[in-house]
């Protein structure tokens, strides 16, 4: 297991790993509108709401069977993984709104961090 080494000025480090600090939530609705729609899905924000904490083709697997859809599964949920992070982490200023901002900017800083983390750093600053 990798350290992270941490300046003796730093008093603590935050991590949001599971949605508490940072509601991405409407971030991922949005790339899954994204990805169902060119996969030529209707949007239906209410099924696909009622699936979060579901992994995407589990959640794809469900959209076909309850709207008679045969979406690629595999393809649609790539499109949707690629434009969480490409397209919607930022807002209408270019600001960072998703919280995966701060990791990178440690890892700037020449910090280690525990792959857990770095595969979270979706923005480019």
């Amino acid at each position: 297991m990798k350290i992270i080494e941490v300046p003796e000025y730093i008093r603590g480090l935050i991590f949001d790993c599971d949605g508490t600090l940072v509601d991405s939530m409407p971030l991922h609705m949005k790339a899954w509108e994204h990805a169902i729609t060119q996969a030529g899905g209707k949007w239906d924000y209410g099924f696909i709401f009622s699936k979060k904490g579901m992994q995407g083709k589990d959640i794809l697997a469900s959209y076909n069977d309850s709207f008679g859809m045969n979406l690629d599964v595999e393809e649609t949920a790539r499109v949707k993984t690629r434009i969480f992070p490409q397209v919607l982490c930022r807002d209408e200023t270019d600001r960072c709104r998703c919280g995966h901002c701060a990791p990178i900017r440690i890892k700037a800083s020449g910090w280690r961090l525990p792959q857990a983390v770095r595969e979270k750093m979706y923005c480019s600053l």
